[in-house]
């Protein structure tokens, strides 16, 4: 029977990643799709944290790997994040270089020794090779606008490149 003086707190544990976590009342579901949940513990622990706060929630302790019963690694994603991201970056870096060297803008031996500084300021290869006077901002644009394969008039009001 329902009292107005008398009644039961009822607390369930959920997790983040299960679909009844962000059932609201009505039944609606903003987070319906387990990807959806997913992103959403990611970005709360790892990026909005960090913009709010200036840190991320997350320390690296492992426990929620330990307790989530979405068996969702945190930590292992993390790393594995960081990992393809340094390869993609000397990747990236490479081909620039590559790319400034076939257009005749810079010597492989200007390369090697930029790439070297690189590793050492952690800057991005055109940025480190602006600084350095060996390229200007534009060289780098039209590089990079290569690599892309964007026409050279896009976005100059010229031809449209199709």
């Amino acid at each position: 029977p329902i009292s107005d003086t008398e009644g039961e707190r009822l607390r369930i544990q959920d997790s983040c990643t299960f679909s009844g976590f962000t059932r609201l009342a009505g039944g609606y579901n903003p987070r319906h799709e387990r990807k959806r949940r997913i992103r959403r513990r990611f970005y709360h622990k790892l990026y909005y944290d960090s913009k709010k706060h200036r840190r991320p929630s997350c320390v690296g302790c492992g426990r929620c790997v330990e307790i989530c019963f979405g068996r969702v690694d945190m930590i292992n994603f993390i790393k594995m994040v960081c990992e393809q991201g340094e390869r993609s970056s000397r990747e990236s870096s490479l081909r620039l270089g590559e790319i400034l060297i076939e257009a005749g803008l810079l010597k492989r031996e200007e390369l090697k020794n930029a790439l070297e500084r690189q590793a050492g300021t952690g800057e991005s290869l055109g940025t480190q090779m602006i600084k350095e006077g060996l390229i200007t901002r534009d060289g780098v644009a039209r590089a990079l606008g290569y690599q892309l394969k964007i026409p050279e008039n896009a976005g100059t009001g010229g031809s449209s490149g199709k």
